[in-house]
């Protein structure tokens, strides 16, 4: 990286910080930005961090954090207002395409922890930062207006505002199982429902999905998965209800009443497409497919792009999220399968993020017990601070959509 390039985008981070809101300070004492400004960036390493940024953009940012280069005490706002300017801003072209030319995913540095995450996120992990429920999806809080309105084809749509009081952990379990009946609600799940839920995720969706008296199919491609969930299943007493499996959903054969989807890895820009044709084949006439997914806004994409060329590296593989575009291209293959209509709750999804993030803090020592190294934790923390700043900002919403089969030709 010649050094003139490195002083040229130095220079213009530094012009760009006052219009951030943030505030810099350097190892001298010197500082940028505002005085006022509520948040601030602390340069540990200020060389090798702009050296990063100069060569590697959003990424380049992210593992200069990750190396201990910088901290903040509040990430989702430094994030909510540095990636939009490190996504667009011209003079790091370059350094984007070269991050993106390389291949596969680069581990975290200095020794992170021997994890295979090539099948999703390891379950002791899942369980530092989520509650017992173990979902990774949006959760759903107790409060919170509900505004009901149509979109242009008449299809129902409510908004649920922002919780009144900021929710506590304590709260998250029963926010995350709220979320998970309504979505079987509008599955129209109940007793003798032939339902497939897949993936189980970590157990709680099957389960309750079976508590409701329905007959449950599931799919995984985690061994891991398989042994945790059947293990919740079978001490539930639930194993009558509850089929689980090791395979793919584009295995699936036969018929269905419901098909109940919640995990964010299986509705996927990639995914979202197989969701629709498999739902339209393996619906019966008159089924529900209700699906929790987070979905991009078109007109963020550079933010999300940025976002998403750096979870495949270190985080998941199967991370893209899908953009409204995305989703009409997908169910305009398939018009058998007729949206109704959903529900949006990203500032739900956002305070789900954030107690994500607490959680995982204050269970560091655990973490560090079950050999997740300094790195890997950094990394970690960046991750779930970039999904609470992506809901916050509006570049994603958190959806529960509804649709239905239409009936097959030569049916009525």
């Amino acid at each position: 990286m010649r050094s003139s390039t490195v002083r040229e985008i130095r220079d213009a981070f530094r012009a760009a910080i006052p219009e951030m809101g943030l505030r810099v300070e350097f190892p001298d004492d010197s500082s940028i930005g505002s005085l006022d400004a509520s948040t601030s960036i602390v340069l540990r390493s200020p060389e090798e961090f702009f050296i990063r940024l100069a060569s590697g953009a959003t990424a380049g940012v992210f593992e200069s954090y990750m190396a201990g280069e910088w901290v903040s005490s509040d990430l989702p706002t430094v994030l909510s207002a540095l990636v939009p300017w490190l996504a667009r801003h011209p003079e790091l072209e370059s350094a984007r395409r070269h991050k993106a030319e390389r291949q596969g995913r680069r581990r975290a540095q200095q020794g992170a922890r021997n994890s295979d995450l090539e099948m999703g996120i390891p379950g002791d992990l899942v369980a530092l930062y989520t509650d017992a429920t173990m979902a990774t999806s949006a959760a759903l809080f107790a409060s919170g207006a509900r505004n009901q309105s149509h979109d242009r084809r008449g299809r129902t749509v409510v908004r649920v505002s922002a919780p009144t009081n900021s929710p506590h952990r304590l709260d998250l379990g029963d926010a995350q199982r709220r979320a998970h009946e309504l979505l079987l609600s509008l599955a129209g799940v109940n007793e003798e429902s032939r339902v497939i839920v897949a993936p189980p995720g970590w157990g709680e969706l099957p389960l309750r999905a079976a508590e409701r008296g329905a007959q449950v199919r599931s799919v995984t491609e985690s061994i891991d998965r398989l042994h945790v969930v059947g293990a919740r299943v079978q001490a539930a007493g639930q194993s009558h209800a509850v089929s689980l499996s090791l395979g793919e959903f584009e295995s699936l054969g036969g018929g269905a009443d419901a098909i109940v989807i919640a995990e964010p890895h299986a509705a996927t820009r990639e995914g979202i497409s197989v969701v629709a044709e498999r739902s339209s084949t393996l619906l019966d006439d008159g089924g529900r497919l209700a699906l929790q997914v987070d979905v991009g806004s078109d007109s963020h994409e550079h933010e999300i792009s940025e976002l998403t060329s750096w979870r495949r590296r270190y985080v998941d593989e199967r991370c893209a999220i899908p953009l409204r575009s995305d989703l009409k291209e997908a169910f305009s293959h398939h018009p058998e399968l007729r949206l109704r209509g959903r529900m949006e709750f990203g500032e739900h999804a956002a305070h789900t993020a954030r107690l994500w993030r607490e959680n995982f803090t204050i269970r560091g020592r655990d973490a560090a017990a079950q050999g997740f190294d300094p790195v890997f934790r950094r990394m970690w923390q960046l991750h779930l601070a970039a999904l609470e700043a992506s809901y916050r900002s509006g570049w994603v919403d958190a959806w529960q959509l509804l649709a239905s089969r239409e009936p097959r030709q030569g049916h009525r």
